[in-house]
């Protein structure tokens, strides 16, 4: 299903693969299923990866690019860990 609306969004409304990929993992998933919507943002961070590695300005400048994009995420990640607040039973 997330493959043919991909398709549908890359040949009709003229969107770039990476951009049509996420725009169709994200209208395919369900709005409360926390498990799913986790696994379907996987393959976009792999897709983002290889775009940034696979992209004009080379190899190199597009692994430094998704080396910064990760430390960003992790800092992030940490960051809001600090701020959840514990349940008390």
């Amino acid at each position: 299903m997330v493959f043919v609306i991909s398709l549908f969004l890359q040949q009709h409304l003229g969107l770039s693969p990476l951009v049509a990929g996420l725009v169709a993992m994200l209208l395919a998933a369900p709005a409360g299923s926390l498990v799913m919507v986790s696994l379907l943002l996987i393959p976009i961070g792999v897709a983002v990866f290889g775009a940034s590695l696979a992209g004009p300005a080379g190899f190199v400048p597009g692994l430094q690019a998704s080396l910064l994009i990760a430390a960003l995420l992790l800092l992030s990640t940490a960051v809001a860990s600090v701020f959840i607040r514990r349940i008390q039973n």
